[in-house]
């Protein structure tokens, strides 16, 4: 893929954010096949090509103890990297941040801790028919805390398909 068609994606997902823009695009490496990315350690931040703010925090950002709405989540992820890994996302689908903050709404820590979310940025390529430009979708990284974690967890959504969503491994779903 060229450089401008590269550039043309994150400038097409930075409009649909419609924010100030933190940090300056770079050149989107190379797409391959999420399934490689799979080994990245789950807190460990991926290069973020695009990030959006308000009120100086990563868009969209909450808590899942708001009275914001929430997706319900029943099933567990047994795979240890569903969510966790660049290469096994979450997909919301809904091509908005609304699905993404629902699904965030919806999660809980082991014991029931109210989660905080914030939007690290767009990161890592990859290939998909539900992506709007050239066929290429870039994931959101979220920063995941909770009150008595070692260390915050990098969650990775996909908001261009969807998928059955299922509660990571480490986390609980939410109950009210």
């Amino acid at each position: 893929m060229r450089f401008g068609s590269r550039l043309l994606v994150v400038i097409a997902l930075l409009s649909m954010y419609g924010c100030a823009t933190t940090k300056p695009p770079s050149p989107a490496p190379e797409i391959s096949a999420r399934t490689t990315a799979a080994t990245k350690s789950p807190s460990s931040v991926p290069e973020i090509l695009a990030n959006t703010t308000s009120g100086g925090r990563g868009t969209p950002w909450g808590r899942s103890d708001s009275t914001e709405p929430f997706t319900s989540l029943s099933g567990a992820a047994t795979d240890h990297s569903y969510g966790l890994a660049q290469g096994n996302p979450i997909k919301v689908g809904g091509l908005n941040e609304r699905s993404e903050a629902e699904y965030l709404n919806g999660l809980r820590g082991p014991k029931g801790e109210p989660v905080e979310y914030e939007r690290i940025g767009s990161c890592c390529p990859f290939k998909t028919p539900n992506a709007m430009i050239d066929g290429v979708g870039l994931l959101d990284a979220f920063r995941v805390t909770y009150a008595g974690q070692a260390q915050p967890s990098i969650l990775y959504i996909d908001f261009y398909d969807t998928d059955s969503l299922r509660v990571p491994v480490g986390f609980s779903a939410r109950k009210d």
